[in-house]
């Protein structure tokens, strides 16, 4: 059986190697000797058999880390894994630039009608200018009386074209199919006539002045309306011109044209296609003064210097004048009235001789 082991004794120095001897037959253990000193490695010899496993020593320390291996080869695809939640939507980037126009695509085939809609409600109706007052005056007597069949003779408020603001008016609507404006007119004697001595500029743009209160009854009042409205209140284009020669008295005579008044050219004053619906004698402002251009004091366009010599009197002078409305005016040797026809010193008359003398005279237009 074994001993206890000795005690190691001291190191022997190292002995040459000697020469390998033979292997002998592997005798039975013997007991452990005292370690010697270790000899001189020998020769190697023939490995023996495999002894018994001793017993498994404590661990010992872990061992430095060794240097990283190569690369193994990639394994295969793992399964997908879920879906990620959605990232923030990124900042818009900057517009691009616009591509070329393509080619006209073909035309689609119409698609069916729609449904009508249902039937809208019925607008306002647009007011009717009835001249009945300053907020819905007509444009003319004529206007207001195709708008309103039948309307009566009387005042109106009107606003042509070249007014600025409504203005009141008589209509006649009843004579030769109505629809006339009365825009000039004159009475027998009196003093300071709408149209005495008035200016070139205020004679053509003038709205009408009266002396007087406008009203039904036209031998109670005097008007003059500036030349520019004429036009506009005669869409039809005719003039006409009423005379009696007293107060009073039926009408002696009315003469109807087709006129024009020429604003280029001084507002001569033209007519044509006339006719008489009373009496015989032709009026002098068509017989003599046709084609004449109109004249102030201070804008003259006759042969003399007429307006001066009557009361500075505007009207269609030629040398001098021959049935002009505004006769002689109110200061001359004449007479203060309205004239058909010569230029007599005398009040009206109309007799077998003709209608001559300082009467009442209408200028009317349509």
């Amino acid at each position: 059986m074994t001993g206890s082991q000795g005690l190691q004794g001291p190191g022997g120095a190292t002995g040459a190697t000697g020469p390998a001897g033979l292997a002998g037959p592997t005798g039975p253990m013997g007991l452990a000797g005292a370690t010697g000193a270790a000899g001189a490695a020998g020769a190697a010899g023939a490995a023996g058999a495999d002894g018994k496993a001793g017993a498994i020593g404590p661990t010992g320390a872990v061992g430095l880390a060794g240097a990283t291996g190569s690369a193994g080869p990639q394994g295969s695809t793992g399964p997908t894994g879920l879906t990620g939640l959605t990232g923030l939507t990124g900042a818009s980037g900057a517009t691009g630039f616009a591509g070329s126009t393509g080619p006209t695509g073909a035309t689609g085939v119409s698609g069916a009608n729609g449904v009508t809609g249902a039937t809208g409600a019925t607008g306002p109706v647009a007011p009717i200018s009835t001249g009945s007052a300053a907020s819905s005056p007509g444009k003319s007597c004529s206007a207001i009386l195709s708008a309103i069949p039948g309307s009566a003779s009387g005042v109106y408020w009107l606003q042509d074209t070249a007014a600025v603001a409504a203005y009141q008016a008589y209509c006649d609507m009843t004579t030769s199919g109505g629809g006339w404006t009365l825009v000039w007119s004159n009475l027998k004697g009196g003093i300071y006539k709408p149209s005495t001595q008035i200016t070139w500029t205020r004679a053509i743009l003038t709205l009408p002045i009266y002396k007087g209160q406008p009203s039904a009854d036209i031998n109670s009042f005097m008007v003059f309306t500036g030349l520019s409205h004429w036009t506009p209140l005669a869409p039809a284009g005719q003039f006409r011109t009423d005379w009696a020669h007293d107060d009073g008295s039926p009408l002696d005579e009315r003469y109807i044209c087709s006129f024009t008044l020429n604003a280029a050219s001084n507002y001569t004053i033209s007519f044509s296609s006339c006719s008489q619906p009373v009496g015989t004698v032709v009026p002098g402002l068509v017989n003599a003064h046709n084609g004449q251009p109109f004249s102030t004091y201070d804008n003259v366009h006759s042969a003399g210097s007429c307006p001066g010599q009557y009361n500075n009197e505007p009207w269609w002078y030629t040398n001098c004048w021959s049935g002009a409305l505004m006769g002689g005016g109110e200061t001359t040797q004449y007479f203060d009235g309205a004239y058909w026809t010569d230029s007599a010193a005398q009040w009206g008359v109309a007799d077998a001789s003709g209608a001559r003398g300082a009467g009442n005279g209408w200028y009317f237009v349509r």
